[in-house]
């Protein structure tokens, strides 16, 4: 089935060439996430991956292509490098290392993005994809540099003798690794700039969204507590205590389940557990942690006795508060009578 986005799970898609996919909402049966836009991206054709990765990235993207014929400058200058380093294995070796670490991070240029997000996210020291291109960027410098000293050096000195054993093994690597990190540098900016365009347009990782993340935690616990206790799904309540994040994007967390007892209903039993998670929200540990408490709940009989008494007290109260008015509106009413006879017996007596 295909794999969520956001944590990992997995969600059910129609066929590609369906145009139900458009409207119908893909969500991760694990943490409700919509795959739609990410389903859509997945299935797309890998010129239209190329091109999004390679083409879009201006330069860097152009840069890690137009690497492979870099090495070639060492074909050119090959009189000058010769006596410091080996062109004849140096270019096919940095040829060979460009091809194998373009393919490889290409392949794997989704988990960059999650790396990325990661650095932002995670404890401790992780580098950023600019950071790392940048520094393989310095190292090319240095081995360049290095080289062209030592060849301004050879050049000075026409007795000089070439290089030999060892230290020609060394010049030639760096020679080879001169190339292939600049290749390295581009790939990396040019997966910086496709890791923007997917936090723009996809859903982010779960580790990048904590309320999502931790409902998904709380989800796996409960189950788990359910199940080591026996109760059902009315049975637990849980409340998180503490909570720290790791430095692989998870989370260690102390989760305080309140489980009703076997013993006497109004009885409930305080256990607090420790789990730790990856960062996909996946449970790795989880142990109960201190001792068991005891909480006595007040029971309900009583307390619905004496609210039914004071229920009854109040309509009993009611009830002659409404007999008493009726009483006095009548004797209101016979009074207001007689005095309208009256008046009207007077007003024909003087009519008379």
């Amino acid at each position: 089935m295909p794999v969520c986005v956001s944590c990992r799970g997995e969600y059910e898609a129609l066929p590609r060439e369906t145009e139900e996919v458009r409207e119908q909402v893909l969500a991760c049966t694990r943490c409700g996430q919509d795959n739609r836009r990410w389903h859509k991206w997945d299935t797309a054709s890998g010129g239209a991956h190329f091109e999004r990765f390679f083409l879009r990235s201006i330069p860097w993207g152009y840069l890690a292509l137009i690497s492979f014929l870099l090495p070639l400058l060492a074909v050119a200058a090959a009189d000058s490098i010769v006596p410091v380093a080996s062109v004849r294995i140096g270019v096919p070796l940095a040829i060979l290392l460009i091809f194998v670490n373009v393919a490889l991070l290409y392949a794997i240029k989704d988990s960059l993005w999650r790396y990325d997000v990661l650095s932002r996210v995670g404890r401790g020291f992780r580098p950023s994809l600019v950071a790392l291109g940048v520094t393989f960027f310095v190292l090319a410098l240095i081995f360049g540099l290095a080289l062209v000293f030592m060849m301004e050096a050879r050049a000075d000195d026409p007795e000089a003798r070439p290089t030999e054993g060892l230290v020609r093994v060394l010049t030639t690597i760096m020679l080879a690794l001169t190339f292939v990190n600049v290749t390295l540098s581009a790939m990396f900016l040019a997966a910086h700039d496709y890791s923007n365009w997917l936090d723009r347009e996809m859903p982010q990782p779960i580790f990048a969204q904590e309320r999502r993340l931790l409902d998904v935690i709380e989800a796996g616990v409960l189950e788990g507590i359910r199940r080591a206790t026996g109760k059902g799904d009315q049975g637990v309540t849980t409340t998180i205590v503490e909570l720290e994040r790791c430095r692989d994007g998870g989370v260690d967390l102390v989760i305080s389940a309140e489980v009703a007892s076997n013993e006497k209903e109004s009885l409930r039993k305080l256990q607090n557990w420790k789990i730790t998670t990856n960062r996909w929200g996946r449970t790795k540990k989880m142990s109960q942690e201190g001792p068991q408490q005891y909480v006595e709940l007040p029971t309900s009989d009583t307390d619905g006795a004496d609210q039914g008494e004071e229920m009854e007290d109040d309509e009993d109260h009611g009830t002659a508060e409404q007999e008493e008015a009726e009483v006095i509106w009548e004797r209101d009413y016979r009074s207001q009578s007689a005095t309208c006879v009256a008046i009207t017996s007077s007003s024909q007596h003087w009519t008379e």
